[in-house]
């Protein structure tokens, strides 16, 4: 069913109506319609849904045992030698691309067990660890486990500045009208070449053979193409240093009817351009044998995972992957 209204990334007067498919019980997400940008594969949920209706449904029901996201925060513990192989492969993509310090603010928007934070304390080492959270276990959970966390509710409490800010499956569950000040106000807490890493669900509807295999699109309110992700950082003030496609290839589960392009977003030269500047910063702030030291460390982790998927770049992937810096 064709509508009027426009895209909210595009501009795109055309939008197509399809099916919302929700596998919970909850009410909130029934009678819900995905309004699709037939032009950048940008796609929202319609009607919108209030946003203290949905508050309550994250504080109240989304890590309740009656979902499938739940978890049992009061009988959770963090494993501190654990090796997270999505975070790590974000914050080592990620690192490429900051100034090296001798000490990282790290936040996490959508924390969920925390894995991350151990993750950023194993490669980034000397960090203070921050995040954003209103679930009262988790908040507990999180000052339990992690000796040096700062706790926020609201962008309003953050008084410091930030130096990696990560959003691993959060952004697409914020309302496409929320999207453009949400980017803002990360763009105002980071220091200057600060870095923004996002990773969302590749859910291009204009993909047949996504649009009907996909299982569930609860509890998200924004679906990414990977044009259309582009497309909304850039008109943000950020510098898009890498977005490209991750994890699992579609066509493995999917139809491998699908003509797939490989996606070249980052030249070659650029990237070698980019990995030897890198080096350079390093080498003279560590000094030669510090240098090498590090190096031995971290290709130690590389080689423990460079055959994991989250590894896997390129082609039509299930997962899109983009890191920002503050200009």
């Amino acid at each position: 069913m064709k509508e009027k209204n426009k895209c909210l990334i595009c501009d795109n007067s055309g939008q197509t109506s399809i099916p919302f498919l929700n596998t919970t019980t909850h009410t909130l997400f029934t009678n819900k319609k995905i309004s699709l940008c037939e032009k950048c594969g940008f796609g929202q949920i319609r009607p919108q849904i209030n946003t203290a209706h949905l508050n309550d449904y994250y504080e109240n029901y989304y890590r309740c045992k009656e979902n499938e996201m739940h978890i049992d925060f009061n009988s959770s513990e963090l494993n501190k030698t654990y090796q997270d192989y999505r975070s790590i492969s974000q914050l080592l993509l990620g690192t490429q691309y900051i100034t090296p310090k001798k000490k990282y603010h790290f936040l996490d928007l959508g924390a969920g067990l925390g894995l991350s934070f151990i993750s950023a304390k194993q490669i980034l080492k000397n960090v203070r660890l921050f995040t954003m959270e209103n679930n009262t276990d988790a908040k507990n959970f999180y000052k339990q486990e992690l000796d040096n966390i700062t706790i926020f509710e609201n962008f309003s409490e953050i008084k410091v500045k930030m130096d990696i800010v990560l959003m691993s499956h959060s952004l697409e569950h914020f309302d496409a009208t929320e999207l453009n000040n949400l980017l803002q106000n990360i763009y105002e807490i980071l220091e200057k070449d600060g870095l923004l890493i996002i990773e969302v669900p590749h859910a291009d509807f204009r993909d047949l053979s996504y649009f009907k295999n996909r299982t569930n699109d609860t509890p998200h309110l924004s679906f990414f193409s990977l044009e259309s992700l582009k497309k909304l950082v850039e008109k943000t003030n950020f510098e898009l240093c890498f977005i490209n496609t991750a994890g699992n290839l579609l066509n493995d589960y999917f139809s491998k009817s699908q003509k797939i392009k490989r996606n070249k977003n980052i030249p070659l030269k650029k990237f070698k351009k980019n990995l030897f500047n890198i080096i350079k910063k390093r080498l003279k702030y560590l000094g030669f044998f510090e240098f090498i030291r590090e190096t031995k460390t971290k290709l130690k982790v590389k080689n423990a995972f460079y055959e994991n998927i989250n590894f896997k770049y390129g082609d039509n992937r299930d997962l899109i992957r983009c890191i920002l810096k503050k200009k």
